[in-house]
């Protein structure tokens, strides 16, 4: 159609644009986020040409390119892009427009991410504000708003407020974040709490990936026998467009078998995510860190040889790498990996080492948070 398009139109006419648009929305779509970016950017050449900076159609394709900048990991110039569509957004539509929603949305999740709360919940409160009038508490897309929000309270430790946002969510289907609300049981030590919240995660993931046993009368098991050759299949059988699905529910899983003290079994779910996110993302990809570290920190646990703890200082390595490409110093993950990895050398007998990773993760902490945050476990 492009093609034709141009022959008849003209390279530079509006039809070209809008099919650049449609085109560059549907790779994202099928995970081709490099394609995506290209038909994008041209798009918005052309209709920047056509109607100038103040055009709704304008602020569509930058709020669309973002979402695959975000996809590709490139946060900043999302943020670039998103900034640019709401500053027209507010200028064309009504104030309680889902359309301006939807990039206050988008740019409380790009805060959330790269670790600046104050903007994240600024943005994040005022989507959920019109949604909440627009759609009402229960709709998807304001459930989407809540747990983001649920989120930096988390990041910010103000647990009791992520609970609440959390609770909410679940209780409108969103299961899986009973893994969030597990971990904060488990940090404040309240062991069964967290355990039962674990397992409902991992069987919900479970029954995604056919790996949860049902039985009448009872909650449910895992089967966590031959996961590599499980998952493995399911890859085979699994169209290219969906493969990052299948990747995310067997992070997750490995999340919640983690959770669940099933080492050895978690540990294969990360490295068959991490070989989907490395084919998918490329090497520089957030959630190659998440991988890289989940399988690191598992190594840690499993630690009695040596070459276990050498494959865990490597990969807790990269993962900071990567983390303090696109994360702010004082971000929890960050903190998370130094944390780890002062583990990693304290089990190896690296002392001094240790101590230096040991104070890096405290000195992000208190820069977040505060001395008053300390964990006196950690």
């Amino acid at each position: 159609a492009i093609m034709i398009q141009s022959q008849i139109f003209g390279v530079d006419h509006l039809s070209v644009a809008n099919s650049l648009h449609n085109l560059g929305n549907c790779y994202r779509d099928l995970c081709e986020f490099d394609k995506s970016a290209e038909c994008l950017t041209k798009s918005l050449a052309l209709l920047s040409q056509n109607y100038g900076v103040d055009n709704e159609d304008v602020a569509d394709t930058c709020n669309c390119l973002a979402e695959t900048l975000i996809s590709r990991c490139e946060l900043d110039d999302a943020i670039t892009y998103l900034e640019r569509a709401l500053a027209i957004r507010r200028k064309k539509l009504g104030a309680l427009d889902l359309n301006i929603a939807s990039t206050l949305y988008n740019l409380a999740m790009v805060s959330q991410t790269k670790g600046n709360w104050s903007n994240a919940m600024k943005y994040g409160k005022e989507a959920l504000r019109s949604q909440r009038m627009t759609v009402g508490d229960n709709s998807p897309i304001t459930l989407k708003t809540l747990e983001c929000i649920g989120r930096v309270h988390r990041d910010k430790r103000d647990f009791e407020a992520a609970i609440q946002c959390f609770d909410k969510c679940i209780s409108n289907g969103k299961t899986l974040l009973n893994l969030e609300v597990g971990g904060i049981h488990d940090f404040r030590g309240e062991t069964e709490m967290a355990r039962e919240m674990f397992l409902k995660a991992a069987l919900h993931v479970g029954d995604k990936l056919s790996l949860s046993v049902r039985q009448p009368g009872n909650e449910g098991s895992l089967d966590m026998t031959n996961l590599a050759s499980k998952f493995q299949s399911q890859k085979e059988q699994t169209n290219d467009q969906y493969l990052l699905k299948l990747g995310e529910n067997v992070m997750s899983y490995g999340l919640a078998l983690v959770s669940l003290q099933h080492f050895n079994e978690a540990l294969e779910c990360f490295r068959f995510s991490n070989n989907i996110f490395q084919a998918k993302y490329g090497s520089d990809h957030l959630r190659i860190a998440e991988t890289l570290h989940r399988t690191g920190h598992v190594l840690e646990k499993l630690g009695e040889r040596s070459d276990q703890l050498h494959e865990a200082l490597d990969l807790l390595t990269e993962a900071l790498r990567i983390r303090k490409l696109h994360l702010v110093e004082s971000h929890p993950d960050v903190e998370e990996t130094l944390l780890c990895l002062g583990k990693v050398h304290h089990r190896s007998g690296n002392i001094r080492y240790a101590l230096d990773f040991f104070c890096a993760a405290v000195t992000a902490r208190d820069s977040r948070l505060g001395r008053k945050s300390l964990r006196i476990n950690d």
